[in-house]
């Protein structure tokens, strides 16, 4: 999808009824969203600037770098069901076939445990874009289901 296809959606973005929503998540986030936003803030991630808790139509997204249209999503309890899987992928495809946004996601946990990987995968995706030999996949997600030892793998790219 061409950039200009794109801008035509941008109208949708931070709607006045989400903001109390938004500003509520920001200022109740968890551990992990606080740590990442650390290494987020201030353009540390190859000169990209990032928001947090940025709406784009009816979903709130964690981390979001309008730049290069790359969503970050952290990963709790709650996206390790049925349910909560299929509402991730719902919502992750509308965020690449209706704005071209590409969606990183990371278990909370991962914060913690490699903070150096999340930084480097970040950056790599972001130069990628910019150089526009990023591959066009939507999202990537390896998470476990935390139901048996299974995994799902649901694209690549990054």
């Amino acid at each position: 999808m061409e950039d200009s296809q794109h801008n035509k959606n941008e109208y949708s973005h931070n709607l006045k009824e989400q903001k109390t929503i938004r500003r509520t998540l920001r200022t109740h986030g968890t551990p992990a969203e606080a740590m990442l936003w650390k290494m987020l803030k201030g353009r540390q991630m190859d000169g990209a600037k990032f928001r947090r808790q940025f709406s784009i139509g009816p979903y709130i997204l964690d981390f979001y770098c309008p730049e290069c249209r790359i969503c970050i999503e952290l990963d709790g309890d709650g996206h390790y069901s049925a349910d909560g899987y299929e509402h991730d992928q719902k919502r992750n495809s509308y965020l690449y076939e209706k704005h071209g946004i590409t969606t990183l996601r990371y278990e909370n946990m991962d914060v913690f445990k490699s903070p150096e990987n999340i930084c480097k995968q970040i950056c790599e995706v972001i130069r990628a874009k910019r150089d526009k030999t990023y591959t066009a996949i939507p999202f990537q997600q390896t998470v476990p289901l935390r139901q048996g030892d299974e995994e799902r793998s649901d694209g690549g790219g990054g």
